[in-house]
């Protein structure tokens, strides 16, 4: 089950949240999933109070979304767990440009619809 992350709008323009974990099995696929959003710019947040787990591989895939905001706006990665958040914190990832990390989880976190159908990211193939 470690393969399977939950892409969820929620009621907020520009946020998603997301459920699971996020590993290597599924980074690639985060990337892709929110490729619309990245290409309409502006700045993005990612509510991560639901992963439960983010290896390199899924740390990566924040870099790489926040680098492809980077003309237009900044990736927020809000409310992560403690165990997320540390991970975050022993590489350094609120140092990066162009990311930013808010401790508190949101106020509103209700999906609305999820991305995409069935709201769960398959395992992405190896190339990445």
């Amino acid at each position: 089950m470690n393969d399977l992350l939950q892409v969820l709008r929620t009621a907020t323009p520009r946020s998603i949240r997301l459920v699971g974990e996020l590993d290597a099995s599924n980074a690639d696929g985060l990337v892709e999933s929110l490729q619309e959003e990245i290409e309409t710019g502006g700045d993005l947040v990612l509510d991560i109070s639901g992963v439960s787990f983010v290896d390199s591989m899924g740390l990566r895939s924040f870099l790489r979304i926040a680098t492809a905001l980077e003309p237009s706006g900044k990736l927020v990665l809000q409310g992560p767990r403690r165990t997320v958040a540390r991970t975050m914190e022993l590489i350094g990832i609120e140092k990066l440009p162009n990311i930013a990390v808010m401790a508190e989880a949101p106020e509103e976190g209700m999906p609305e619809a999820a991305v995409p159908e069935g709201g769960v990211l398959p395992a992405s193939g190896a190339d990445g």
